[in-house]
């Protein structure tokens, strides 16, 4: 089968009580944090970086940790807080594939989303309460939401 590699921003807040930032995506018709494929000339930072501005307007960097240079020609980026493989069912044209996620846990300010209509049709944080009442897949809300919240 088919892999891919794609970056999750699991976005939750610092304030009390914590909330994730979750959108209700269009094609899926369930809510999801921001994320997708990482492009063949990016790293998985780059990629989570790239992914989580174009889906939510918000720029992690200054939250993430620091890489760091381990010597001229080698970096140590930022790790993933867990790794799922999740097969993606067939549709359209797409043929059934695997989805190997580097999903990242990323502590921000509460902030009103900037997200792009023809992905998302809303963008909202949810309580830990509120998140596991949503139309979701069954991981998000028996390990990120539990996990983050």
């Amino acid at each position: 089968m088919i892999k891919h590699f794609t970056a999750t921003g699991v976005l939750v807040t610092n304030g009390t009580p914590k909330k994730i930032l979750l959108g209700l995506h269009n094609k899926l018709g369930v809510w999801l944090p921001p994320g997708g494929h990482i492009e063949e000339a990016e790293n998985p930072t780059e990629g989570l970086i790239r992914e989580v501005l174009e889906e939510t307007g918000c720029n992690i960097i200054p939250y993430l940790p620091k890489q760091k240079k381990l010597e001229d020609r080698v970096t140590q980026l930022v790790q993933p807080d867990f790794i799922l493989e999740e097969v993606i069912p067939a549709r359209g044209d797409n043929p059934e594939h695997c989805h190997l996620d580097l999903c990242y846990c990323i502590v921000v300010p509460e902030f009103t989303p900037v997200f792009p209509e023809h992905e998302y049709s809303k963008m909202h944080w949810f309580t830990k309460k509120a998140a596991l009442q949503l139309k979701t897949f069954a991981n998000i809300k028996e390990f990120f939401i539990p996990r983050v919240l």
